[in-house]
């Protein structure tokens, strides 16, 4: 077996997602981080609300947003406005201040997704259930589409070390970088989109130092080699994946469909669905100190159809590759 000198880390295949928290309060901060942790959250927080607008323009893909009514001094409300609209995917979680306050918030708060009290949590666990954790995904499907992807990475970058980080749910639809490869995935238990998303320059300068299969003078002076290496990737993907867990034809009685919209101008696409995507994050560090890493989301949508119940893995759950199986695949692939 040929040696590119690659090597790979894979996280573990517990799915989290990434959520705000914007409070003001520094115990309720800390109570609510206590609740992030219990329910597979990782927090990220904004301290001074000036912030806010930066963050939520930002690239950051996030699961949700936790907002107080004290946050800005007092401006909760039209901050917590401010990310739906900025954000429109995203849930945003009111926290009022008194139990009274429920009273008096305007209805179209209902619109964020909902408010809750400190002192009764049980309405924020409902909502983090429904808005975040509206689906399920099988440890063994995770496992493999990260073995997946890294072996075809490995093949496709060379001189590279690959790190996938742990795989996250988010219900943003922003998208990462200048380049995207969109390819539909069905089958029985499932129909929707698997998409590639980079950024150009990181990709390029690989290209450029001779690090992937592709020449650059092959294709000129444009975008088309990061756009090959991106398509590739997708192709290679979902062919393992059909061949291994999507192997069952689409059931031809539910072939609903739904426009996918893209905005160019906002960096956004939506799939006309608030179902979260799987996120996979992958970092590519060559072994030439002189080039910059580059990262690749590979993100699922399963907006047509998604019953995990009927999934099957061809190999036994829990069964996971050694190093040694992994060389073995990357050689198959080669």
């Amino acid at each position: 077996m040929q040696n590119w000198g690659c090597s790979m880390t894979v996280a573990e295949a517990k799915v989290t997602s990434n959520i705000l928290i914007c409070e003001a309060d520094a115990t309720a901060e800390a109570t609510l981080k206590t609740f992030c942790e219990d329910n597979g959250l990782v927090t990220m927080r904004v301290t001074d609300a000036k912030a806010l607008p930066t963050v939520l323009e930002s690239d950051i893909d996030m699961g949700g947003i936790l907002i107080s009514a004290e946050f800005g001094g007092g401006e909760g409300l039209k901050l917590a406005e401010l990310a739906k609209k900025t954000r429109p995917a995203l849930p945003v979680f009111f926290r009022l201040a008194n139990q009274g306050d429920v009273v008096s918030l305007p209805t179209h708060v209902a619109a964020l997704a909902g408010s809750y009290h400190l002192n009764d949590l049980s309405d924020l666990q409902e909502m983090v259930d429904k808005f975040i954790f509206n689906t399920w995904y099988q440890e063994r499907l995770i496992r493999r589409i990260q073995d997946i992807s890294l072996i075809i990475l490995n093949n496709q970058f060379f001189n590279t070390a690959v790190v996938c980080e742990s795989p996250y749910l988010i219900m943003d639809n922003r998208i990462y970088g200048e380049v995207m490869s969109l390819i539909p995935i069905e089958c029985e238990w499932c129909r929707g989109f698997m998409l590639v998303q980079g950024e150009e320059e990181s990709i390029d300068q690989a290209i450029q130092a001779g690090n992937t299969f592709i020449r650059k003078t092959d294709y000129g002076e444009d975008f088309r080699p990061v756009g090959h290496i991106l398509g590739e990737i997708s192709n290679m993907v979902w062919g393992a994946m059909k061949n291994e867990l999507f192997t069952c034809a689409p059931d031809p009685t539910n072939c609903a469909q739904v426009p996918t919209i893209i905005s160019h101008s906002h960096n956004l696409i939506s799939f006309g669905t608030d179902m979260p995507q799987l996120c996979f994050q992958y970092t590519l560090y060559p072994d030439d100190k002189e080039l910059p890493k580059i990262t690749i989301f590979e993100k699922f949508i399963f907006n047509l159809s998604w019953m995990p119940e009927k999934f099957k893995a061809v190999a036994e759950p829990g069964t996971e590759l050694s190093d040694e199986d992994r060389e073995v695949e990357l050689s198959i692939f080669q």
